[in-house]
This record gives C-alpha cells, structure tokens and sequence, in this order.
C-alpha cells in the first residue's frame, strides 16, 4: 500500500515537473501581481489581466498558480501570529546586539517570536545570552510620512513585529546561538585588521556599520550602493576560488561540489541569511543539481523558483529592497544574454550597469528620489575596482592580515575616486514615481524597450519613448492638476503646500531637526525641486530644526520669518494660485511664541488659518481683526493649554481644527481641555499623533483627505 503510494505521488511530481517546466516565471509573476495589488489596490489593473491571460492560455497551470497563492496569503496569516504578548517577564535570547555611547539595540528572540529591544544603556552582550526582561511591548510603527524609509517593513521582512523598551533586566545564562560565528569573526576583524575592517566587515560579513553617513551618501549618489551588497558576485568569488584551489589538489568533482556547498552554508551564517546572499547560494546548488541530474530545467525556471520557495517560507521578504533588487536584476541579466554575449567585457559592465540601472529606476527612486547619469561610467568603473581590487583584497586581508596596511591605502586611493565622482551632482536627475500610473506606463515602456532592443528594431526611436517617458516623469508635477495641503508628522510643525502645475511650493515651518529628512523625503516624493515661499512662523528649533537642510537640498526663493521680515513686502500675497494673507506682527514686545508669524492660506476657495505657536495674549490681540470663514485651524502650540482661548475659538470659528503634535511628548500636547473646546463646539479635529501626516488634495476643486497612521 505504501510503495503504491509512493509510485502515485511520484507520477503526480513527473506530471507536474512537465507542466511547470519552462513556465515557473508564470507563477512567480502571479504572485507578484498579488504581492503589489496588496500594496495598491490600483494595480489590479495588471493583476486581473495577467491571471484572465493565464487562465486562457495555460489552464492546468492556473490551478497551480492559484494554489501558491492560497500558500502565501496563508503564510501571511501565519507568519503574522508570530508577535510577542505583553506579560510581566520575558526570557530574550539575544541574537545580535549594537552597543552605542548611551543605549544598546538588541535583536533577539522571545520564545519564537523575533524582536527588537531597547536598553538605555551601553551592554556588551553576545549571540546567545539570555536575559530575564521586563518592559512593555510595542508594535513596530509604520512610516506615517510619504517618501520616508520604510523601516517597519524592513524589520518585518525579518519577521520582526515588535519592539520592547526595557525598564529592568538580568542575565541568566548562555546557550550557543549559530550567529555567535558572525560575532567571533567580526571581533577577530577588528583585533587582526583595524584599518580595513571596515571593507572586510562589510565584504565578508555583510555589515556596513563601519561606514559614516556621508560616505554611504557618496555612494547612494553614484548609484553603486549594490556593489557594497554582498551578493552573487561575492558568492561567485568564493566558488571560482574553491573550485580552483580544489582542482590544483586534484580532489574529485562530486567532492569538490559537496566542499563548495558546505562552504556557502557558511557564508549564509556569517552573513546573517542576506536575501541576496540565499539567492546566490541556492541559485548555484540548484544549478549544480539541475546539470548533475539532466533536469533541464532553464535558470528563469530555477530563479522563479527561488523566488516562490523564500515568500512561501518568509512571505514579507519583498518588503526587504536588497530581495526585491536581487531578484529583479539577475532576471534582467538572464533574460538579456543575447545582448550580453557579443561585444568587449567593457561594453558588457556598461550594459549590465544600464539595465540594471533601468529596470530598477521605480524602487531606486523610491529610496534616492534621483538617478545619477554619471553611474552608468561609474559602474563600469566600479565593478572592475570591486571585482578585481577591493573584493579579493577583503578575503586575503582577513586570511592574511599581514596586508591591512596595503589594503588601507588602496582603500584610501579608492574612496578618493568616489567622494571627488560623488561630489558632481550635474548629471544628478531628481526623479520620484508620484503614483502607480506612472510606475505602469514606465514598465510598459521599458518592457517594449527590452523587446524592440533585441530584435534591433527601431533601437533609437524606442530609446527616445523611453527617455521621455523617464523626463515626463521626473517633471510630472508640472502637468499635475494636483493642489495639496500637507500637514507633515514631525516632532514639532510643518505643513507642505504644493500648488497644480509647478506654479508655487511653499513650506511653513520646517519641524525640529531630523536625521531621517523626513520633510524633504516628502518634498522629493512630489518631485518638488523649488521651494517659493519658505515661512518659519518663530525662532524655536522646532520650527526651524531642519532650515538648512532644506535650503541645501532645494532651491529657495522667498524666506518669510518672524525675526527678519524684510521680504514682507506687503501683508497680501500671491504664490500661483495660492493667496496668503499675513497678519501684522503684535505692537508689544512679546515672547517668542507669541511672535510667531500668523497667516490665512486660500487654496481651492479653502481658508487655512495658521497661527504658529501663539498663546492667549497674542489671540487677544487678534481678536480685533476680522477673519474670513476658516475652514480649517492648524491649532496653535501643538494643543498646548496654553492656546486657543474660547474667545479667540468662537471669533474665528473654525469649521475643523488640525493639530500637529508629536506621539509620546513630553510635555503632553495636546491638552485634552484643549480638544473638548473644539469638539464641544461641533469642530472636527484631525491629530498627527493619531492620524501621521495628514494630506488635504484638490483635484478640480474637489478635495480628498488621505491619513498615513502608525
């Protein structure tokens, strides 16, 4: 009965092996037509004409696609339960942990649930110990402005759903933990190689901690960042130089294939699973397999099947971008081979680095908001650098630290050539897909490019399609009928106005500083380049925090403040199709707060009425000055008690109220007497802290109202 059983299962694994083969791609094209109509809805216009075609064209496999999908969306399911509950105590197992000058970051396990813990102080742990916690649990927060990293997606992708702030903690004992081999190496780098650990780390380990800000920034600019992502080149290095060292000791090749897979095993540990880094390694295994056993089966049917395989077991992979990057470029470079195989190695690396660079413009630019055109020569320059230089010379040095002083100063030489590459910024094209039209008309485009290209059919008008479409793109808010009001969640105040058309882009006030540019992260999501009118209403650095940084990043016009108002030309004031009116500053000598800068806003017949961080004895004083209808408050203060008198409510008499107030503040804000004045009165009020930013549309004089909560 048994081995009846087992010849059954055998047919039905020979029939679907036959079915599938050459046609995977089919499946994992489904999925990720599943996968991007979860992020947007909108794509269904893709996802519903891909599963009709598959459905009429390959019906037998269209079971099977539907059946993978059920698989992931159950993953999902599953993989979502895996959250820790809050309890008194908590037994953590500590994964990884980053001690800095007054806090450390730990990443650990409690039972089997993986999460992210905080220690307000500096602890030297290691892989393996356990502690004995208490704290409260928190879930992971989602980004809540536009166009800033998603860095709960990224801590999903590694399963990580919560995080815990510890308030007290003890050490109870220690077990081995697989990523201590990490650890030990990591510590032996920095004892045996103090000048070039930083390159060995991030070459050997995949760790790129060493590296400052603004070289990370240098290299994001030339867009070669993936050349410091350990990948399949590096995996590559490793089997050519295995597989060589293996022949020259005359050592079997069935043997050598087991050596060299044991080795990879290994590079998976010490570069703590890397997306890119399974890729690679289970790419080669399975392509050492597919050769040993004749399968025939094609490297897209072994990509695709990777691709399924890793969602299936970790279904918010894709919301890792070194995945998502790794997969789409080696499909692009398997695909391409006919264009690939002719020419110099030169004419190869330059279009390797143009296709990779184009078919992963959408999600590069979702990260830059800009492609550098000088990445194309500084690829092809870099790929030899890193491939021939750098990446070997990070092994030997590890094996041989005899050579750290040598590779420091090639390491010199080589850093040398990205800052002064790096520092050009005229072949810089600021670039952001503001929706998912864009992104589909853009792969349309290219997807055309691709085939027109290989058949060398109509090669430069189909490159010049594509160029425009890039040019449109990168300059769409000036064909876009689009008026917003954004009121941006910052520790502090910002609101983003942006006019249709390109015809005025005005900032009042800019939030405190942040080393995640979270207001210009915005303003280059909306392909914003100029700013006209920049307003800080006071001279608090909640206010005014990230004044430089804006002025660095874009081109500004108008300054409008409240400490310097020769700008000021008149009270009324006219930016596109923006009116703004600015009431005169108070006649007393009055504190900071109280001279802030106060304004009515009209877009698309709407009164916004800003008013900075006044309190009661400047709303006195306003109290003498007519207002139009306000249809929208941006309360003053942040909520503060201090503010919004029920004499200066009711003069005004707002139709809603906005409050921009920071989640978890110290001092409170708002004021829930505050909020009572204005719900008592019937006004609305909408709250960064609840809500994130906060994004009031007009489209033909219709507004919409979209949230980004936590």
């Amino acid at each position: 009965m048994f081995l009846e059983l087992v010849k059954v299962l055998l047919t039905k694994l020979k029939i679907l092996s036959q079915l599938i083969k050459h046609r995977i791609i089919f499946i994992a094209l489904g999925l990720i037509s599943i996968i991007l109509v979860m992020s947007n809805i909108l794509f269904l216009l893709i996802a519903v004409p891909y599963f009709y075609f598959v459905f009429i064209n390959h019906k037998e496999l269209f079971k099977f696609l539907i059946i993978i999908c059920v698989l992931f969306i159950t993953s999902l399911f599953v993989t979502n339960q895996f959250k820790v509950r809050q309890s008194s105590s908590y037994i953590l197992t500590v994964d990884q942990s980053l001690a800095n000058y007054d806090y450390t970051t730990i990443y650990g396990s409690v039972g089997i649930s993986k999460v992210k813990v905080y220690l307000n102080r500096p602890e030297e742990l290691i892989p393996g110990d356990k502690l004995i916690i208490t704290g409260e649990v928190k879930e992971i927060e989602k980004p809540t402005i536009p166009g800033s990293f998603n860095y709960e997606g990224y801590l999903r992708s590694k399963r990580i759903f919560s995080k815990i702030d510890i308030t007290s903690y003890k050490k109870d004992s220690s077990s081995f933990n697989v990523n201590i081999i990490r650890y030990k190496i990591s510590k032996y780098i920095e004892n045996v190689a103090p000048h070039s650990k930083g390159y060995i780390k991030t070459f050997v380990l995949a760790d790129k901690s060493e590296f400052d800000q603004s070289f990370k920034e240098n290299v994001s600019s030339l867009g070669i960042s993936h050349l410091f992502a350990v990948s399949g080149m590096h995996v590559a290095l490793i089997v050519l130089s295995l597989v060589y060292g293996l022949k020259k000791l005359k050592i079997k090749e069935s043997i050598q294939e087991i050596i060299v897979i044991c080795f990879l095993t290994i590079f998976l540990i010490i570069t703590a699973f890397s997306p890119s880094v399974i890729r690679a390694v289970l790419m080669y295994i399975l392509i050492v397999l597919n050769k040993k056993y004749s399968l025939h089966y094609s490297n897209v049917d072994i990509l695709s099947a990777i691709f399924i395989g890793l969602l299936l077991i970790n279904p918010y992979f894709y919301l890792n971008p070194g995945f998502t990057l790794s997969f789409l470029v080696t499909l692009t470079i398997i695909l391409s081979g006919n264009l690939l195989k002719n020419g110099s190695k030169i004419n190869q690396l330059f279009l390797i680095g143009l296709l990779s660079m184009l078919v992963t413009l959408p999600i590069i630019s979702a990260i830059n908001f800009k492609i550098n055109l000088l990445g194309l020569i500084a690829n092809v320059i870099f790929i030899f650098l890193v491939t021939y230089i750098i990446l070997p010379l990070s092994f030997i040095t590890l094996l041989f630290p005899v050579f750290d002083i040598f590779f420091y100063r090639v390491i010199i030489a080589f850093e040398f050539i990205i800052l002064n590459l790096g520092s050009i910024n005229i072949f810089n094209l600021p670039i952001a897909f503001t929706n998912v039209f864009y992104v589909i008309i853009y792969y349309l485009v290219l997807f055309n490019w691709f085939v027109k290209i290989e058949k060398k059919d109509n090669i430069i008008k189909n490159s010049l399609t594509l160029i425009m479409t890039v040019i449109l793109i990168s300059i769409s808010n000036f064909i876009s009928f689009t008026k917003s009001v954004n009121f941006i969640d910052v520790n502090g105040d910002s609101t983003v106005i942006i006019d249709s058309f390109n015809r005025c882009n005005m900032v009042i006030d800019t939030g405190e500083y942040d080393e995640y540019d979270g207001v210009i992260n915005f303003l280059k999501s909306k392909n914003v380049k100029r700013i006209d009118i920049l307003i800080i209403t006071h001279n608090h650095s909640d206010h005014y925090g990230e004044f430089d940084e804006l002025t660095k990043n874009f081109k500004v016009i108008n300054i409008i403040t409240s400490f310097d108002d020769e700008n000021l030309v008149s009270n009324n004031l006219k930016c596109g199709s923006i009116d703004l009116y600015v009431y005169p500053p108070s006649i007393k000598k009055l504190d900071e707060n109280n001279s802030s800068v106060v304004l009515i806003l009209s877009i698309s017949n709407k009164n916004y009425l800003f008013t900075g961080d006044i309190e009661k004895v400047r709303e006195e004083e306003l109290l003498d000055y007519h207002f139009p209808n306000i249809d929208y408050l941006k309360v003053a203060h942040h909520g503060s008690i201090t503010s919004s008198s029920n004499e200066f409510i009711e003069h005004i008499e707002p139709k809603k109220a906005i409050i921009i107030v920071a989640r978890n503040n110290r001092h409170n804000h708002p004021s829930i007497e505050v909020v009572n004045r204005f719900e008592d009165r019937g006004i609305t009020t909408s709250r960064t802290d609840l809500l994130g930013t906060i994004e009031h549309m007009y489209i033909f004089g219709k507004e919409f109202q979209r949230y980004n909560p936590p």
